[in-house]
């Protein structure tokens, strides 16, 4: 299989984007939570086709809220939390749109996930040992378009790290 290029291909892709926010620092500054919303468009839009080849879809957009939490609310406490919900979608296809991106518009748009959460904590005790873990989860990934029924993605998932250390000396840590 050959790729063809033309000049709409090697056009750059123009973004802008939105945001505006909120941070409070609570607890003498031992803990922050911030809020934002935001929204980004693209023109020239790529992505990877199911060829494997980058593809010139057109109009992107991407528009939602994030969540986060950070600190050290005990002294022997670390904690970051966030969440991040995004609305994509592909909202033209260009001027040479293939069929299956044309098929793609008013749909997800690829490899954005609607839900993405991450929570990490840790522990520190006797000054020398850490104990800690954390998930990480994404709601389904759409993959490139495809036509008529099908759908390519990525199933929703979760992974889970659990981590522990202990500091032998100075200039020697066990993980």
């Amino acid at each position: 299989t050959s790729a063809t290029i033309t000049l709409d291909d090697l056009k750059a892709e123009r973004t802008k984007s939105y945001e505006i926010g909120t941070k409070w620092d609570l607890a003498e500054g031992a803990l922050s939570l911030t809020a934002a919303l935001f929204r980004t468009e693209t023109k020239n839009a790529r992505i990877t086709n199911a060829q494997g080849y980058l593809e010139y879809v057109g109009h992107r957009r991407v528009q939602g809220v994030e969540l986060s939490a950070t600190g050290r609310p005990l002294p022997f406490w670390n904690l970051y939390a966030g969440y991040t919900y995004m609305d994509s979608e592909l909202v033209s296809a260009g001027a040479n749109a293939t069929a299956a991106t044309l098929a793609g518009v008013g749909k997800p748009f690829p490899n954005t996930p609607k839900h993405s959460f991450v929570a990490q904590t840790d522990f520190t005790f006797a000054e020398r040992f850490t104990l800690g873990g954390g998930v990480i989860h994404n709601s389904r990934q759409y993959g490139s378009f495809g036509t008529g029924n099908v759908t390519r993605s990525i199933a929703p998932w979760w992974r889970v790290d659990l981590n522990a250390s202990a500091k032998l000396t100075d200039n020697i840590e066990l993980r």
